[in-house]
């Protein structure tokens, strides 16, 4: 069951030490899973990703739990975004502390975000200018109207003949 499903499990303990990684896509991960149990995050995953899961272990160490802790990282396959949830746990064989680490590959759902993003402030922009061109049209509009609506009301209280007064009324 494990296997089959997309997310990543990564049993650690309080060190970071990684005692098991479950994977059903490899392309998901810095190196074989096989290569990763017994080793650290530190000694694969990047300076600032390593600072993440580290942080959480001592959150989750506390609270029990973290939750939706999302990072960015460059793997063979491209560049991918994940989320991570950690869970504490521990070993009826030890009394050493573990966490499970449920890790999501989110890759898609910050590129729709991004581009809700983008069409909301392509939307902001586009009512900013229509918001101006309709101000501009008001005013180019509304000063020739002004002149006109004065010269007409001089005209109709000037001597007009009947046909004149018609004209203008």
């Amino acid at each position: 069951i494990l296997e089959a499903i997309p997310d990543i499990l990564f049993e650690v303990d309080i060190e970071g030490k990684i005692h098991q990684c479950l994977s059903s896509n490899e392309s998901l991960l810095v190196m074989p899973s096989n290569e990763i149990v017994g080793r650290y995050f530190s000694e694969f995953l990047p300076a600032e990703v390593t600072a993440i899961c580290n942080a959480a272990i001592l959150e989750a160490s506390e609270k029990g739990t973290s939750n939706g802790i999302p990072y960015k990282l460059d793997l063979p396959s491209g560049t991918h975004w994940f989320e991570f949830s950690i869970a504490k746990m521990q070993k009826n064989d030890s009394h050493a502390t573990h966490f499970i680490f449920l890790t999501r590959e989110i890759t898609g759902r910050v590129a729709m975000e991004n581009e809700i993003k983008k069409a909301k402030e392509q939307a902001e922009t586009a009512n900013k200018y229509k918001s101006e061109f309709l101000a501009n049209m008001s005013h180019e509009i509304r000063t020739p109207l002004n002149g006109i609506i004065g010269f007409s009301q001089l005209l109709i209280n000037s001597n007009l003949d009947a046909s004149q007064l018609e004209f203008m009324t």
